[in-house]
């Protein structure tokens, strides 16, 4: 018995490993109404982004950012969460209404939320 249960999580575990590495991760240029917004998926859980609205900018470190099944969740270098984007293949949505986003990343105002449609492919 402890077999067979030992066999079904090993094989889950394969198959989760699997699906996760079978899946690209987030790349692309996507613009929106206020600017434009830039991934690279750099691996093992990591996107470099870079953000340039009219009043906004961010650009992050490489590996400084995490993937989760269909976000990205960006920290600053004290590891407070700025800013969050949903990802999608054709678009993605920017939520920038974070206090440590408005305040070390823009100047003037805020236009980073919203929706920006993929360019290109």
């Amino acid at each position: 018995m402890r077999l067979c249960v030992v066999g079904l999580l090993a094989t889950a575990l394969l198959w989760g490993g699997l699906s996760v590495a079978a899946r690209p991760g987030p790349s692309g240029t996507f613009r929106g109404e206020s600017g434009q917004v830039k991934l690279k998926y750099l691996g093992e859980g990591t996107v470099a982004v870079e953000l340039k609205t009219k009043y906004c900018a961010l650009k992050t470190q490489e590996g400084g950012t995490f993937v989760f099944p269909d976000g990205i969740h960006v920290t600053n270098k004290k590891g407070e969460p700025v800013l969050v984007i949903f990802y999608q293949r054709a678009s993605v949505l920017v939520y920038g209404e974070l206090a440590a986003f408005k305040a070390g990343y823009c100047k003037g105002g805020h236009d980073a939320t919203g929706r920006y449609k993929r360019v290109g492919k």
